[in-house]
């Protein structure tokens, strides 16, 4: 009987048939070597790419894949898949928060302080203890050379007290104005003054004089003293910052008060 030869282009031709009639996944399972098809990148080649907003390039796009513009960390391929989870996931950054000043600066810590039965909650120091022991000066005339960034905290402050509050006979007694009609007497408005300016991270002061309490705030070795009573005229509302300085008597302060 007659054999037929079946020439190598048959085989070839049968054996491409085969291959090229299979699923991609049948294809790599019949093949059974080699890698799966790279997904195409999202983003082209030197692609700058800003994931979370901040004005910047996070990544930059090389061979495919997002590299750290910073750290040059390689994070993965750059697809829009990739994209997306690290736009979720990298945690928002966290805005600081002033520091609060200490409320007696180091060289004053060992004077005496006073206690008194009315504003129980605070510390009264002497004055003249007080700057000796600092070296610092007090002054009620020169607030006008305070840093802007300090006066405009001043301002706000002092803003704020001028729309939420008026001036009343009414003592609460305690410096933080927990008065139901929101009127206040001098220790309310220095009180709150104080604790106010201390959460923005000012070195401010009480000042207690003859029959009136105020502040001061502390810029290099000098209490500038301020006006919290802004019960003529709003701080934004004046051009010389100076103007809103508690008057010349702020020379006959007795008593530097600081909460407990």
């Amino acid at each position: 009987m007659k054999r037929f030869s079946i020439s190598p282009v048959v085989i070839l031709s049968v054996i491409l048939f085969l291959v090229f009639s299979c699923s991609e996944k049948e294809q790599y399972n019949f093949i059974g070597k080699g890698n799966p098809p790279a997904k195409k990148p999202d983003f082209y080649e030197g692609q700058g790419v800003d994931a979370n907003g901040n004005g910047a390039p996070d990544y930059i796009v090389r061979n495919g894949r997002f590299i750290g513009s910073v750290s040059g960390k390689d994070f993965g391929p750059a697809t829009l898949e990739n994209f997306n989870a690290r736009k979720s996931t990298r945690p928002a950054s966290i805005k600081p928060s002033p520091v609060k000043p200490l409320a007696i600066p180091a060289a004053a810590a060992n004077i005496q302080y006073a206690n008194y039965a009315n504003f129980r909650n605070y510390y009264y120091y002497s004055v003249r203890q007080f700057l000796d022991a600092t070296g610092w000066t007090l002054t009620s005339t020169r607030s006008h050379e305070l840093p802007e960034d300090i006066k405009n905290k001043i301002r706000k402050i002092g803003d704020y007290l001028h729309d939420h509050y008026t001036y009343g006979e009414y003592k609460s007694f305690d410096g933080i104005g927990q008065d139901d009609d929101h009127v206040f007497d001098c220790d309310d408005f220095a009180g709150l003054m104080y604790r106010m300016g201390r959460e923005a991270g000012l070195e401010m002061y009480i000042i207690s004089l003859p029959t009136h309490w105020a502040n001061a705030v502390r810029y290099g070795n000098t209490l500038y003293t301020v006006e919290p009573q802004g019960i003529r005229v709003k701080y934004r509302d004046t051009s010389k910052f100076g103007n809103l300085t508690v008057a010349d008597y702020a020379r006959y302060t007795e008593q530097i008060v600081v909460e407990k």
